[in-house]
């Protein structure tokens, strides 16, 4: 499942932020960590009101909290990303700003048009509750699988929506996913013999980590990237002897937003079990040592955790999604469904 972590970049001389009060153990599930210069310029709701070329104008006050977003039957999944994506400035002002071909003059269904007016609807100060019907009328147009009524996993959901979203910028131009989300990592096969080395590159938006016996955040990204032995021989196309490989996993390209999924459950089929381990995390992380070449660099990659998908219950099946937003540097909002409390 998802401890889907939003963290933004965040500065050297960030301050020290105060702890959230911390969902209980089992219940982590997502964050996202996002970068940016100076938290408070982030956490300014101000912002919200003087994004450029807007769609809608928004009238005072602004709110610096999203409405509640409507469960309607088993959607809380989908609820939750609903409000880690509208609660990411820099995802909202993009969609507000950004002007496109929407399919939806045809009669086909347009994610881009379907995100932002669900966020422009989350922040319309008259509206304290949202109800996504036609999102969660349209669930087949992000994966054949979805079915509404059933519950679903919200990471497959991020990123079956982000990658829909991505569909909607044209080949050439700014690509507002790749820009926010997007990453690359290099998977290193190295030969024990002659040390040759060959490489694969992939895009991604989000991490997956095991947390099998990992207790923090780091020891998770370290488990992620560090030197693992390949089961089994290989002829090295370099040396061309039968050899034993290594392989290591290392980010090429670090996001905007960075994205983490804590991966809560193991087993297939009806042996699913969760793992209840409390996974310890701080409101700023460091990427910089988990980076190729980072041994050679002393850049820092700060990011600070600005909303947290959790999920409770024992089964990927079942249980419920709700999540935490924060709106600034001292305050945080759990917006469970249609309820929004300030913690």
């Amino acid at each position: 499942m998802y401890l889907n972590w939003l963290w933004k970049r965040g500065g050297k001389n960030s301050p020290p932020q105060p702890q959230p009060p911390p969902p209980p153990p089992e219940t982590h599930n997502f964050s996202v960590f996002i970068p940016s210069p100076n938290i408070e310029d982030y956490y300014t709701s101000r912002q919200l009101a003087n994004f450029p070329f807007v769609v809608i104008p928004m009238s005072s006050p602004v709110k610096s909290v999203g409405a509640g977003v409507r469960n309607l039957g088993s959607t809380c999944f989908m609820s939750s990303i609903l409000q880690c994506l509208t609660h990411t400035i820099k995802l909202f002002q993009g969609l507000r700003s950004y002007t496109h071909d929407c399919p939806g003059d045809a009669g086909e269904f347009c994610v881009f048009c379907a995100l932002r007016s669900h966020m422009e609807s989350c922040f319309t100060p008259a509206r304290s509750v949202v109800w996504p019907i036609f999102l969660a009328d349209n669930l087949k147009q992000f994966s054949a699988g979805f079915k509404r009524g059933n519950q679903e996993d919200a990471q497959d959901f991020m990123n079956r929506a982000l990658n829909k979203l991505q569909g909607c910028f044209s080949e050439g131009h700014p690509n507002l996913v790749g820009e926010i989300f997007g990453g690359r990592y290099v998977s290193q096969l190295r030969c024990s013999n002659c040390g040759h080395c060959s490489e694969t590159f992939e895009a991604i938006i989000d991490l997956s980590l095991g947390i099998e016996n990992i207790y923090t955040i780091q020891d998770a990204l370290e488990s992620y990237t560090k030197v693992e032995k390949v089961g089994g021989k290989s002829t090295c196309n370099s040396c061309k002897q039968v050899v034993s490989m290594e392989k290591q996993l290392l980010l090429t390209q670090t996001p905007s937003v960075a994205a983490l999924h804590l991966k809560r459950f193991r087993g297939g089929g009806i042996s699913v079990k969760k793992i209840e381990n409390h996974v310890f995390f701080t409101l700023e992380l460091d990427l910089q040592p988990y980076t190729f070449g980072a041994e050679n660099h002393n850049v820092e990659l700060k990011y600070d955790l600005y909303a947290v998908v959790v999920h409770t219950g024992n089964s990927p099946n079942s249980g419920h999604y709700f999540c935490f937003v924060r709106s600034a540097p001292d305050k945080w909002h759990k917006l469970d469904d249609s309820e929004s409390i300030w913690r």
